[in-house]
This record gives structure tokens, C-alpha cells and sequence, in this order.
């Protein structure tokens, strides 16, 4: 909800702009300016605050992990094998005196100290062979799974030993257009062979959209060596897709056309560049809302380095007496690394880091709306935590932005700041699970946000947008603080070659409106269905939401959304 300064401030800009022209002011006087306020609400605060946020989350879809399946493949286990000798079991001692192993590089003393003693009394050879599953244990647990031991035959001391062959990557074949060994395997040729690094690789590899890649290790010419093998089939390297649907806000256009493109490996670094932009589709000349962004991507290794920009633009028009004309404009610009932590077969941990320049303008007629005008610097920090489970995936993260005066950023009014600190949070789950011999997903969101400031109103969290309560479309509920629960259950199921998958929906959330507002709170229900077949999709969903205590907002209607959308 709106603050009341912001409401305060409004009139009193209406009523300059109406006193400082003599044109308008004979119209104005039969203006109602708290309609010109309830009417303009959305057009003022919320297109630049959701084509904003809505860029951030593209992004964040764009560049999060995507996960290959892990490289558990039968060469795999063939090169692990290989070498590990085991003794013929009896329960005789051995004639010796006690085991050494060679020097490691890859294990530490904390490593050892895990390893069972051994009784240099007698020493049997379900000791030896149980020594040596422990130390090949210890290299998978770390990813290195290719290490392998060699017996050392007693010498003169009766000692028998062990001699650890760590492995190493001789040679990475498969080097491609699309593939840049060097960068997604920086330090992989000449060093010892890491399951991790490989599956970050490959992951990496992935993330574009012409790429498949799939590997084999092969052993290497000489001892401990070996050669990894991608292959990936022949792909397209322009990608994309268009769509056309409802999803647009009434101030500004209902039907909304969009499209989007990725070309891979542009230098042939397995970087890729995206673009996209949208633009509503109303006769209306003076009522749009269009959008156009891009982003840039290259990995090393562990790293993901990326580059943004987004502009959008709107106009609308009043619902009261006199027609007055809202509009304006919002970009961003951004840098942002990514960083994978720690990784394993059903894991990933990242850190992210990205700075913002957000500038967001607004209009009534050609008077400047000063509480919802900023220039804004901002760092954010994110950890983000992924997990494959049993029957699905969680996910989990928590992120911090804090606002600077950097690049001369400032806000147009002292009602709000622009150094501020924000904290935000989700997790989600996908779960599959069994019913009556059919398989459903079960698929929810918790989303979050925090502060102790007077928030600028692109900062706001909404619970009325696309992405948050399913049915709320006539009133905007945001605030600086506010969290909202998603919930979603789908089963697939297919006729032929056309997929249809049906869903129903129930959704809950609130923001804090402030210390005598309280909060105000909402839930949806919607239903639903997608068909796809081919490249092509169908989605239909209706929904109804309500607004529960606040008498002041309209009361919602059922919403009816539709979308038509293709890839290629």
C-alpha cells in the first residue's frame, strides 16, 4: 500500500501542476484528486518497480545453477577400478611388519587420522584390503576419483607398501565452437583428475542453450593418466522463443508480446548473449508499456561473469474527469559474478555479487512525480543453496542489498533514501510423489523481504504481482516488508504427442503497511492447464484472489489469463 506521504505528496503536486496552467486549470476543478492518486497508483509506482524486478528475476533464472547429472558412468567406475589390487583373504598373518604409503599431495593428516589402525602385531589381509578401500574412499569423497594404489613388495624392513597413484588429466578432446576447454576447464590438463571440476565443466558447458555435452574418461598413455572425451551433437546456436498474452496491467495494455533470443558462443569463449523485449499490443497510442534487455555471460572454471542493461518505458491515462497523462521510464545497468563454492553429486552452494544503477522516472503530464523518481547505486550479496533429493529438488537463498550514493545516486524526495539496507530470503521445493497410480509434482515457494527503511518504490516487495498471489489484478499491495507462500499441484500426462499438464493453485501473503495500517494480507486459488506440443504451448489459468482486512481496496473479480507461446 502506498505510504501516506507519498498520498500527501501527490496532492500537493496535482495541485501545483493545475495552478501552474491555465489550460488545465479549468478542467481541474471538477478533478477528484485522490481519484487522480487511486487511478494512477499502478502507472506511478508499480510498472517501474515490476518491469525492474521482473528483468532481476530473468536474470537470476537465466544464470542459475543447472546442474548435469552426475558423471557416474561405467568408464568411470572401469578407470576407478583399475589398479587396486586385493589380497586373497585367510586368517593367517601376513609376513610382514607393518604398511607405509607413499607421499599424497591430495590427502592432509586430518585425512589419515580417519584411516582404522592396523594391529602390526598381525596383520591379516582383510586389514590391508580394508586399508586400502578406506584410502580410495577418502579420493572419491574429494573427487578424485581416478586414484589408484600399487603394492610395494616388502623390503628390508618387512614393511609392505602402498603406493598411491593420485591420476592425472593428460588431455581434454572435443574442443568445438561452442566448448572453450580453456575456460571451462582452467586448470584442468597437467593437474589431478577432479570429478567436481569435471561436472562444473560441463555444467558450465550447459548453461547454453545450443550445448548437450556428455563425457567419457578414457585412460591416458602413461601411468595414472587420463583422457577426458566430450562430445556434443550438432545444435543451432540462435535460440529463443515468443509468446503473446494477457499478463499485462490494465493502466498500460492487457495483450503483451514478447520474444527472446540467445546466441551461443558469440567469441567462442562458451559465453552467450541474450536478448529480449516486450511491448503491449492496445490501439491506443498514449497507453504502453515496452521493454527491451539484455545480458552477456562468460564462465572460468568455478566463475560466472556477467553484464546487463534494461530500459522500459509506459504511458497511461486517468480514469476520472479530466484525462491526464502518466508516464515514464526505468533502466539498469549491472555487473555480477558467481562464484560455486562447493559442489557434489547432489549439491551446489554459490555466492553471487552484483552492483545495479537503477534510475526510475515518473510523470503526471509533464510534471515530475518526486517520490517515485530515483537514481540508485546498489551492491547485493547472495548464497544460494541447491539440492537434488529423493523424488524432487530444494532450493534455498538469502541475499542482502544495500543502497549508496555511488554515481551520484539520490532520490527525489526526502521522504525516501537511497542508502538503505534490504534483506531478502526464499525457498522453494519441486516434489514428486504417487497417488492412486498416478505421479503429481507438488511444487512451493516462500519468498521474503526486510527492512528497517523508508524503502524507494522500486525497493518495494509486492504480493500483487505475476510472480507472487495468483488473482490479485485490480488493487497493488507492496511495501517495504511483506512475504507471500506459493503453492502449485501438476500431473502430466499425454495424448499421443501433445503433453497436457493441470494444476490448481492456493496462494497467501502479506506486507506490513505500516505501524497503524498493521498488515495487510491476501489469498488466491487458481486452476489451470498447459498443453504443449512440439516447440508450441497453451496455458489457460483462472483464478480469484481476496483481500482480507483491508476494507480500502477494491474487491478482486475472477481473473482469466491466457498464453500462446513458441520455441525455436
Amino acid at each position: 500500500m502506498l505510504k501516506r506521504s507519498f498520498i500527501a505528496h501527490l496532492q500537493v503536486v496535482c495541485v501545483t501542476a493545475i495552478a501552474a496552467s491555465t489550460a488545465t486549470q479549468s478542467h481541474a476543478n471538477d478533478v477528484n484528486i485522490s481519484q487522480i492518486e487511486q487511478a494512477n497508483r499502478q502507472a506511478i509506482e508499480k510498472t517501474n518497480r515490476q518491469a525492474l524486478q521482473e528483468n532481476q528475476r530473468r536474470i537470476n533464472k537465466q544464470l542459475q545453477p543447472k546442474p548435469t547429472q552426475s558423471v557416474d558412468t561405467p568408464e568411470v567406475k572401469e578407470v576407478e577400478a583399475e589398479g587396486n589390487p586385493v589380497l586373497k583373504e585367510t586368517h593367517q598373518c601376513l609376513p610382514i611388519s607393518g604398511v607405509y604409503i607413499t607421499d599424497t599431495s591430495l590427502l592432509s593428516p586430518k585425512d589419515f587420522e580417519k584411516l582404522t589402525p592396523i594391529n602390526d602385531s598381525c596383520i591379516l589381509p582383510e586389514d590391508v584390503n580394508q586399508l586400502i578401500r578406506e584410502i580410495t574412499g577418502l579420493y572419491i569423497s574429494k573427487g578424485f576419483v581416478t586414484a589408484r594404489i600399487v603394492l610395494i613388495q616388502p623390503g628390508i624392513y618387512g614393511e609392505l607398501g602402498l603406493d598411491v597413484i593420485e591420476g592425472e588429466i593428460e588431455a581434454i578432446v572435443g574442443d568445438s565452437e561452442t566448448i572453450n576447454v580453456d575456460l571451462l576447464f582452467p586448470n584442468g590438463v597437467g593437474n589431478p583428475l577432479n570429478l567436481k571440476d569435471l561436472e562444473q565443466g560441463i555444467d558450465q558447458a550447459n548453461r547454453l542453450p545450443s550445448n548437450k555435452v556428455s563425457m567419457r574418461l578414457l585412460p591416458g598413455e602413461y601411468r595414472g593418466g587420463s583422457v577426458i572425451q566430450l562430445s556434443n551433437p550438432e545444435l543451432p546456436r540462435w535460440s529463443g522463443n515468443a509468446s503473446i498474452d494477457n499478463h499485462g496491467q490494465k493502466s498500460t495494455g492487457r495483450e503483451v508480446l514478447r520474444a527472446m533470443t540467445v546466441y551461443s558462443s558469440p567469441f567462442g569463449l562458451s559465453d552467450y548473449v541474450m536478448l529480449s523485449g516486450s511491448t503491449t499490443l492496445g490501439s491506443n497510442p498514449d497507453v504502453y508499456s515496452r521493454s527491451v534487455s539484455t545480458l552477456y555471460s562468460i564462465p572460468y572454471g568455478y566463475w560466472t561473469y556477467s553484464a546487463f542493461g534494461f530500459y522500459s518505458t509506459y504511458s497511461s491515462e486517468t480514469q476520472t474527469n479530466t484525462v491526464l497523462n502518466a508516464h515514464g521510464w526505468s533502466s539498469n545497468i549491472g555487473i555480477r559474478a558467481d562464484k560455486t563454492l562447493s559442489r557434489d553429486g547432489n549439491t551446489i552452494n554459490t555466492l553471487s555479487g552484483q552492483f545495479n544503477y537503477k534510475q526510475a522516472k515518473n510523470f503526471l503530464e509533464t510534471l515530475q512525480l518526486n517520490i517515485s523518481s530515483q537514481d540508485l547505486a546498489v551492491f547485493s550479496i547472495d548464497y544460494s543453496h541447491f539440492r537434488v533429493l529423493t523424488s524432487g529438488v530444494f532450493s534455498a537463498g538469502v541475499g542482502i542489498d544495500r543502497g549508496t550514493s555511488l554515481l551520484n545516486a539520490q532520490t527525489q524526495s526526502d521522504a525516501v533514501s537511497n542508502v538503505f539496507t534490504k534483506l531478502r530470503g526464499n525457498i522453494s521445493t519441486y516434489y514428486y510423489f504417487n497417488f492412486l497410480e498416478n505421479t503429481y509434482l507438488y511444487r512451493n515457494k516462500l519468498v521474503g523481504q526486510y527492512s528497517e527503511h523508508h524503502l524507494p518504490g522500486v525497493e518495494w516487495f509486492g504480493i500483487s504481482d505475476n510472480s507472487a498471489i495468483r488473482g490479485l489484478d485490480k488493487n497493488s499491495l507492496s511495501a517495504s516488508d511483506g512475504w507471500y507462500f506459493r503453492n502449485t499441484l501438476s500431473r502430466d500426462f499425454s495424448v499421443d504427442s501433445i503433453k497436457f499438464t493441470p494444476r490448481v493453485g492456493a496462494d497467501y501473503g502479506q506486507i506490513n503497511a505500516g505501524i497503524e495500517s498493521g498488515f495487510d494480507k491476501a489469498i488466491g486459488v487458481s486452476m489451470g492447464q498447459r498443453i504443449t506440443y512440439k516447440q508450441a504451448s497453451f496455458d489457460l489459468e483462472v483464478s480469484k484472489a481476496w483481500v482480507l482486512n483491508s476494507p480500502e481496496y477494491k474487491q478482486e473479480s475472477v481473473l482469466v489469463l491466457a498464453r500462446l507461446g513458441i520455441e525455436f
